[in-house]
């Protein structure tokens, strides 16, 4: 079964949104990912938008990077890669 084409979207945004956060705290992946506990490679994929978070996981990284659980879920502020898929 293929994947909904609007959740890839959404997990995408919600990638770029982490990343976006993670870099205005001045954090690397790789230390973002050792404060946090999650894996360095899964942490690449959640910022990919490759693997769909849990809540729980989502609360973890808010409180790795210092921003409110709820700022992770709100639109990015790059317009890049908004671009509509097929």
């Amino acid at each position: 079964m293929r994947k909904d084409v609007p959740t890839r979207r959404l997990l995408r945004t919600l990638g770029r949104r982490i990343a976006e956060a993670r870099l205005a705290a001045d954090l690397t992946q790789e230390d973002a990912a050792r404060v946090s506990g999650i894996p360095y490679k899964r942490w690449q994929r959640i910022e990919q938008g490759a693997v769909n978070p849990t809540v729980r996981t989502l609360a973890v990284i808010a409180h790795a990077i210092g921003v409110d659980f709820w700022e992770l879920l709100r639109p990015p502020q790059s317009t890049e890669g908004t671009r509509r898929e097929r």
